[in-house]
């Protein structure tokens, strides 16, 4: 079977949504990971009948952190409304999950990060359920600097874990992005993925390296991942950086994984599409690679 390979349209903001659809199509991606500004002021309907013309899915929406992110001391007074609109429109896409993001509370604890969260995921379940949708959650990093203790509960293998476990077999799935592990200091792989393995529902594929004065004058360091404990990292090419792409494919592939591979582009606006096609040339080589081998 053909791998399931979509593009973020995260960092397209600046695109209608035709010149996305149709660099999508030109790049050979079968899938957009959706996000609000992507379809521009085409109607959702609109839109889908656009993504079915180009031979497009969406794999997933996302809802951005800038209108609502869930695990803050007090819940957003219109947490339900926003997610519950998320996930009608995600149906009226053909979506099947829903992405949220995740705020860093004001405690000392991951346990108690992770209970803050599921507490404010538990009555969403159900919802998403009567829709047939999955809710995932992305492992992050702190681009905003604020996560002074580290306990965001979407910023470590042993908080989603715990998060996974504590909203069952029918709650959470974790977005799997190794290179977000990268760069707040956790073992991306094989650590990471052996024990969220379980609750993957997705893979993010990018790259990066810890950042050093050498690469200063890179095109690429016009946009570095920073993070607020663990500093500045360099993205590159998926297969070129820090996360071990090639030996964790081959785990995937071998694993039976049959999920979506997100290209998800981190990197300056005049290399977004140079990357995404050498990101995407490299991923499917790898995985054409791994699957040859068993």
């Amino acid at each position: 079977m053909s791998p399931r390979i979509a593009l973020s349209g995260f960092f397209f903001d600046q695109y209608s949504a035709e010149d996305l659809l149709s660099f999508a199509g030109r790049l050979g991606v079968t899938g957009i990971d959706y996000w609000p500004w992507n379809r521009g002021q085409h109607p959702v309907g609109a839109y889908r009948r656009m993504l079915d013309d180009a031979g497009l899915s969406v794999c997933c929406l996302n809802v951005p952190s800038r209108d609502i992110r869930l695990g803050g001391i007090e819940p957003p007074a219109d947490a339900a409304r926003i997610l519950v609109e998320a996930m009608d429109d995600a149906v009226a896409l053909g979506a099947p999950a829903i992405q949220v993001y995740c705020a860093a509370p004001d405690v000392r604890t991951r346990g108690e990060a992770v209970d803050i969260l599921a507490d404010q995921l538990a009555p969403l379940f159900a919802e998403a359920a009567s829709r047939s949708l999955t809710i995932l959650v992305e492992n992050n990093l702190d681009q905003r600097g604020e996560d002074t203790h580290g306990v965001n509960a979407s910023r470590s293998v042993e908080s989603l874990e715990a998060l996974a476990r504590r909203t069952g077999p029918d709650g959470v799935r974790v977005c799997y992005d190794p290179a977000n592990f990268v760069a707040v200091g956790e073992p991306a792989f094989p650590e990471a993925y052996e024990r969220l393995r379980p609750y993957i529902g997705a893979v993010h594929a990018k790259d990066c390296v810890r950042f050093e004065e050498r690469h200063r004058d890179e095109p690429a360091a016009r946009r570095l991942f920073v993070d607020g404990l663990e500093g500045p990292f360099l993205p590159v090419v998926v297969g070129q950086g820090a996360v071990g792409w090639p030996a964790l494919i081959d785990r995937l592939i071998a694993d039976g994984y049959d999920g979506w591979w997100t290209i998800d582009p981190f990197t300056s606006p005049d290399l977004l599409e140079e990357w995404c096609v050498a990101s995407l040339n490299a991923v499917t080589g790898m995985i054409a690679s791994a699957e040859g081998a068993r």
